[in-house]
């Protein structure tokens, strides 16, 4: 290859490479928006991840052991466990308040201070009427089919409840079946108790979603504890607490009798009340259930130190300790040794009642209060369904005003870049048509050249002609075109190139008189075919 061609190549090489630097940059700058855009999804992950964080149940129970101390069990139930999220005891402090209002006014703001400060909600907030302000009755019907004994209730309510049906929310529950028989569990509460719990918590800012009774809260707690009641016989449930005391019978798993009782802490004589309480509702339950003997005694609640020896010695057992947590975990941040587990075991029991599956499941919550949830629920669900569909329309337009802002800052930068090289293009396309035209001479055109160098140097084109036009066809012929001042030069001419070896039977295709502006000339065209000796 001849240096000039070499040249020729390094040339193109250097304008292609001006040429495709801002191609590669365009490519560039798009990677970087397609990255932007995988940053989107950055955002909804978060969200995808606060989805899963809504389907971990968060249950919470509330007891508000008769008007004296506020009890809380929170519970967090995820697809494997459930952990303890949040666990709280305090006493109401009623002080220098006398009358009901005042004291009710204490009560709510104690109770709206816990909700606050350990930020409790409605959603699966489940409480519990204590049982002594209750009533319970375990009836024995004739039947084992559900519907039957649905429409015997209807009776058997009257029969039992010593209220006007009107002015008590009621619940039942079949317990037991066995042949042609169920044992079936009858509670009810008048609607003013209820009534006055959902004051207290609406006040609150608080609508429970479960309303049961204390003692089926501490049979749940206990039946779910490390002494779970199972095959073992009669099992003797006691719960003390500062002013009462809960007193449950439980066998084969199921509670057949429970009863409440007020302590006078005051008296000396309150653990021989409490022993005497046990007693008798143990004699009652053994002439009802035919049962004999006592296989244990499981104690929770406070100032146990004060009644366990008592118990054990009266009855000559070991009296289990309870402890609602031993079969869960704490969660992060929860100081378990803070707590007195045992007196925890009603709001334990509660918690557990949206946690797992419970052997009894009432629930006292009027109808009303039940509808108005579920409309607020549907209006959550509308509103949180709203807030993302929202938040989703907001980040894609910011994301798409950003794109556009990012891309017409980024076209405005180009153009720039462009504009910058547009005059380089045009050297450069000139300079290629340059180069193309010295190409195509220096590819076996040397003829061509000898032939414009002969004409250009000699003699043959005399004066006062200019040509106009030159076509070479290689290897074949010359045509002259031009424009002189009469038809004897176009001769003189044509005498010229037949003297020149590289022409012969030089020709006259055409010569014709015309005017230039005012002045007479000669248009001609000689054709001079190549002798191909040269």
């Amino acid at each position: 290859m001849s240096l000039r061609n070499q040249k020729i190549n390094r040339y193109l090489r250097e304008i292609s490479e001006k040429v495709k630097s801002p191609l590669v940059r365009r490519l560039k700058e798009i990677k970087q928006i397609n990255r932007a855009q995988r940053f989107f999804q950055g955002p909804l992950k978060e969200l995808k991840q606060v989805v899963d964080d809504f389907r971990f149940k968060t249950i919470t129970g509330i007891y508000i052991d008769n008007e004296e101390v506020i009890k809380l069990v929170q519970l967090k139930n995820t697809s494997s466990e459930l952990k303890v999220s949040k666990v709280f005891l305090k006493k109401i402090d009623y002080g220098k308040a006398q009358s009901e209002r005042e004291r009710e006014e204490v009560l709510v703001n104690t109770l709206k201070e816990i909700a606050q400060n350990h930020k409790i909600s409605s959603h699966n907030l489940v409480t519990a009427i204590p049982r002594h302000l209750s009533i319970v009755r375990y009836i024995i019907l004739p039947s084992a089919d559900e519907k039957e004994i649905e429409q015997m209730m209807e009776f058997e309510i009257e029969k039992h409840i010593p209220f006007a049906i009107d002015r008590v929310e009621k619940s039942f529950q079949i317990i037991s079946k066995a042949d042609n028989e169920s044992k079936v569990v009858l509670i009810a509460v008048k609607k003013e108790t209820i009534d006055r719990y959902l004051k207290w918590f609406s006040k609150a800012n608080l609508i429970p979603e479960i309303i049961d009774i204390s003692s089926f809260a501490l049979f749940n707690s206990f039946v779910n504890s490390d002494y779970a009641i199972g095959n073992v016989g009669l099992t003797v449930l006691v719960d003390v607490g500062r002013t009462t005391a809960e007193i449950g019978i439980a066998c084969e798993n199921l509670l057949y009798f429970t009863r409440s009782i007020l302590l006078d802490a005051q008296k000396d004589s309150w653990i021989e009340d409490l022993l005497s309480e046990i007693k008798s509702s143990i004699n009652v339950f053994k002439v009802e259930s035919r049962q004999e003997e006592i296989d244990r005694i499981v104690l929770g609640g406070e100032r146990l130190d004060e009644i366990k020896g008592v118990l054990e010695e009266e009855f000559n057992l070991t009296v289990k300790t309870a402890n609602p947590f031993k079969e869960i975990q704490f969660a992060a941040g929860v100081n378990e040794r803070e707590i007195l587990k045992s007196a925890m075991s009603i709001p334990m029991g509660l918690a557990l009642r949206k946690a797992i599956t419970n052997k009894i499941e009432v629930n006292l919550l009027p109808e009303k209060v039940i509808k108005q949830r579920q409309v607020q629920k549907k209006r959550r669900i509308l509103k949180l369904s709203a807030f993302f569909v929202s938040l989703i329309v907001v980040f894609f337009i910011i994301f798409v005003f950003w794109i556009f802002l990012s891309q017409e800052a980024r076209l405005k930068e180009l153009d720039r870049k462009i504009a910058e090289i547009k005059p380089v293009v045009i050297r450069v396309k000139k300079m290629q048509s340059q180069i193309q035209l010295l190409t195509y001479f220096t590819e076996d055109q040397s003829q061509c050249l000898d032939i414009l160098r002969e004409l250009s140097l000699s003699s043959v084109i005399p004066e006062n002609v200019y040509l106009t036009d030159l076509v070479y066809r290689k290897n074949k012929s010359v045509c002259l075109r031009g424009v002189t001042l009469s038809h004897s030069i176009v001769s003189q001419i044509i005498a010229n190139l037949e003297n020149l070896v590289y022409f012969k039977d030089v020709e006259r295709s055409f010569s014709r008189a015309n005017k230039i502006g005012n002045k007479d000339v000669v248009e001609f065209e000689i054709k001079c075919p190549l002798t191909n000796d040269k």
